[in-house]
């Protein structure tokens, strides 16, 4: 097992935490890697920081976008650029085990009960704010297949350290995603990503420990002050793409799919209650719910029917629902 890996790290404006992750990078246990670094545009010495480390390692390459255009293009353009058999996105922010490529490569080359290999491998994340995470005590990890729905349900509600929305804590084989690039949204580019490779039916195995530390940092996207109404609006407007995709006719996916979307919708309309967003927001939901509502009233594996109608009137029938149950 020596597959080239290909890392790709998009950056923009991270020159505190940037260090910190490419040292991890340089310390893995697995080095037969490819380096790609994805300078978005940066204003601060995160281009510079990339350029120092590409000196220091021959692996690594730097991409230098002209001007920030987002965080989906860095990583389609890291992804283009990839010519390894595997490939894996981590944030410049976050940083990681020196086993972890290593436990992901492992992981994917098992065999199924079938005798084919796995397309995709996750690995435990851990949430935190501080750098001082150990990343080098000897780990032993053990592997464990998981299925699709296992997957989807991991995707719609995330453990403490298992989720099946990100791309951080996965190792790809290329060539099952080759055909599959992150979409122009200014948020929530995992969720999109994630849900075009479930299409796809993928056959996942996860390390059971976790290697990867998802930095909480107080300058990052998801703590300004839109980020929450704007994220699941985007969110809401990813899952209805997928249901629109013709390959959505497997019944495990639609469930999870329709159960997410009217989640995020019902959300979105209590976080703009008493405001004159309100209106806007549900002149954006009308035509979506016009088009899901009886698909999702049918659909009787999601929760139970009167929580299904209870949301359905909360986001069709506003008026209804308030005389029914308020």
């Amino acid at each position: 097992m020596n597959e080239l890996v290909s890392v790709i790290v998009p950056v923009y404006n991270i020159e505190a935490y940037l260090p910190r992750c490419l040292e991890c990078i340089k310390a893995q246990s697995y080095t037969n890697l490819e380096i790609i670094l994805v300078d978005d545009g940066s204003t601060d010495s995160s281009g510079k920081i990339c350029d120092e480390y590409a000196v220091s390692d021959s692996r690594a390459r730097v991409i230098h976008h002209d001007h920030n255009i987002g965080h989906w293009a860095a990583r389609n353009t890291g992804q283009d650029a990839a010519t390894g058999e595997y490939l894996w996105f981590s944030d410049g922010d976050d940083y990681f085990h020196r086993d972890i490529i290593k436990a992901m490569c492992e992981a994917i080359n098992q065999t199924t009960a079938s005798g084919e290999k796995y397309d995709v491998a996750f690995v435990g994340y851990k949430r935190t704010n501080h750098f001082d995470e150990d990343v080098i005590s000897d780990v032993h990890p053990t592997f464990s297949e998981i299925s699709l729905e296992e997957v989807l349900e991991a995707f719609v509600r995330p453990t403490e350290h298992f989720t099946g929305r990100n791309v951080w804590n996965k190792l790809y084989r290329k060539d099952f995603i080759n055909d599959i690039r992150t979409g122009n949204y200014k948020y929530a580019q995992d969720c999109d990503f994630s849900l075009k490779t479930y299409l796809k039916s993928p056959r996942v195995i996860l390390v059971n420990q976790f290697m990867y530390y998802w930095m909480d940092r107080p300058s990052s996207t998801m703590c300004s002050h839109n980020y929450s109404f704007e994220s699941k609006l985007c969110v809401v407007h990813i899952l209805y793409s997928s249901l629109t995709n013709t390959c959505t006719r497997s019944g495990i996916y639609r469930k999870y799919i329709l159960e997410f979307l009217y989640i995020n919708m019902a959300l979105l309309l209590d976080m703009v209650q008493g405001t004159d967003r309100l209106y806007m927001t549900r002149r954006e939901f009308k035509s979506i719910v016009n088009h899901t509502w009886i698909a999702y009233l049918k659909c009787n594996k999601i929760a139970t029917f009167k929580k299904r109608l209870s949301r359905m009137l909360k986001i069709r029938f506003d008026k209804l629902y308030r005389f029914v149950y308020e």
